[in-house]
């Protein structure tokens, strides 16, 4: 299930054991309903998670995941429980600047 984000944007991540996870800033990513745009220096700060999520879940978490041929990057979206997040995505689009 696909979330509509709240202005399409990745929320912040303010969880403590967040501040070891290293990726993009937030303001770095566009992100639109369909695809997420990012340079490609920007896009090397991804870590790559094809098989799996990675292991702590805080909202503002991003990855990169390919899904059939396409990479599609994915982040920990808030819901209403304070306890959960929602995993959202969208297709990963690499731009030269």
């Amino acid at each position: 299930m696909k979330l509509r984000l709240r202005n399409n944007v990745i929320p912040p991540i303010t969880e403590s054991i967040g501040r070891s996870w290293e990726q993009p800033d937030r303001s770095q990513v566009y992100v639109d309903d369909v695809n997420a745009y990012i340079a490609a220096s920007e896009a090397k700060k991804l870590k790559r998670y094809d098989r799996s999520q990675p292991s702590g879940v805080y909202d503002g978490k991003m990855w990169v995941s390919a899904r059939g041929t396409d990479d599609y990057l994915l982040w920990f979206e808030p819901t209403e429980n304070p306890m959960c997040c929602a995993t959202n995505y969208r297709k990963l689009v690499i731009t030269n600047g």
